[in-house]
């Protein structure tokens, strides 16, 4: 079945799903909706915009097995982590926030900038591109408050073992925030087998919901442990009490929420979500896999080296492909109007989604092969 049609799939070969997914045909209706509620209600529209925000706290539950009150909206995957940082108790010696030097940048500047409330942030080293387990474990130690756990990497699409890093963390009486940024809504997520404390993640990215959306999600046993300092109106138990002199905590996880919120952007991205929930995580990872196949099969029968593991479970949604020149690669391939990427360390990125055909993906192929080999340094 070809879910093409369900997206605005930008023009020539689109392979940057990893950075912004297409726009599904489905935001259409809620763009509509908020608009003409706005239109027409004024003041009034408030219900319904409230109702749009409950939708996706409910459409990301549904795809990631957790319950809507223990999802709390988010502009970006760095508020998310700021927040949660902040809102953590203080435990005595415990002051190491511990991320991975493979995490994506963004996640270190919030992390660093936790210094004025006493932390200092440990990054645990890559060998060849993967953070063993061997050297997670060696640096969950009793000093760590927090580790962050990147399921899929950016660079290379490396995919770490979320279930058996969180009962690391679990053990150790670490809290374990897991950032999905580049899986969510290419990789099937199970937030209750997963067992971490929080989830942090984005729409704007395989979710093809766009940007300024994301979300918090905080095991529902773990929120009253949580008090936020970064709050607002509708992190508040009654938003509309108006009392300036009493303030109580939201008792789900919007206490995480903060001020008034952007609820087109939340109303656009729920309706992407349902859209991919209703074609099925299992569908769109086999099909991301079966592509992903056939590219990094093609370029290492033609001497490239891919950089991306092979192993399913071990592999994100992007094929990672190491050039000697990836800037002038992408250049080249962009004359073409193929549309990838590259970041430094890691090499050119190409990403395969529901509505990316096989035919799409043999052109990518040939584009990829009639390059210079003094660019590609095969």
């Amino acid at each position: 079945m070809s879910y093409r049609k369900s997206f605005y799939v930008p023009e020539g070969l689109y392979f940057l799903n990893h950075s912004v997914g297409a726009k599904t045909k489905a935001s259409d209706l809620a763009e509509h909706e908020f608009s003409q509620q706005w239109r027409d209600l004024g003041n009034g529209a408030w219900d319904s915009w409230l109702t749009s925000l409950q939708g996706f706290c409910k459409a990301v539950a549904d795809l990631f097995n957790c319950e809507p009150h223990e999802v709390c909206p988010q502009p970006n995957v760095s508020a998310g982590l700021s927040k949660l940082i902040g809102a953590l108790p203080q435990r005595a010696g415990r002051n190491i926030l511990l991320l991975s030097e493979l995490d994506f940048p963004s996640m270190g500047f919030v992390a660093k900038q936790a210094a004025a409330l006493g932390y200092a942030v440990q990054l645990v080293p890559a060998k060849e591109g993967v953070v063993s387990l061997e050297d997670w474990q060696q640096h969950m130690n009793e000093h760590v408050q927090l580790a962050l756990f990147t399921h899929v990497f950016y660079g290379n699409s490396y995919q770490q073992p979320i279930a058996q890093l969180t009962k690391l963390a679990q053990e150790r009486d670490i809290w374990s925030v897991v950032d999905v940024a580049q899986s969510a809504g290419v990789v099937p997520i199970d937030f209750k087998q997963w067992q971490s404390d929080a989830v942090i993640g984005s729409c704007v990215k395989w979710l093809c919901g766009g940007p300024g959306c994301g979300y918090l999600i905080i095991k529902g046993d773990r929120l009253p442990l949580l008090e936020p300092t970064d709050v607002g109106w509708f992190s508040h138990q009654d938003p509309f009490e108006f009392d300036i002199t009493h303030f109580a905590y939201a008792n789900d996880a919007l206490r995480f929420m903060g001020g008034t919120p952007s609820i087109q952007s939340f109303a656009v991205a729920a309706s992407a979500i349902r859209q991919l929930t209703n074609i099925g995580l299992l569908n769109i990872r086999a099909h991301n896999l079966h592509l992903g196949d056939v590219l990094m099969e093609a370029m290492q029968a033609n001497s490239f080296k891919v950089i991306t593991p092979k192993p399913k479970e071990q592999r994100g949604g992007a094929i990672c492909i190491a050039m000697a020149q990836p800037d002038v690669a992408i250049a080249c391939l962009k004359q073409k109007n193929i549309a990838v990427d590259y970041r430094p360390r890691f090499g050119v990125r190409a990403s395969p989604h529901i509505y990316n055909t096989d035919e799409e993906l043999g052109q990518l192929i040939t584009a990829i092969l009639q390059l210079d080999p003094a660019v590609t340094g095969r």
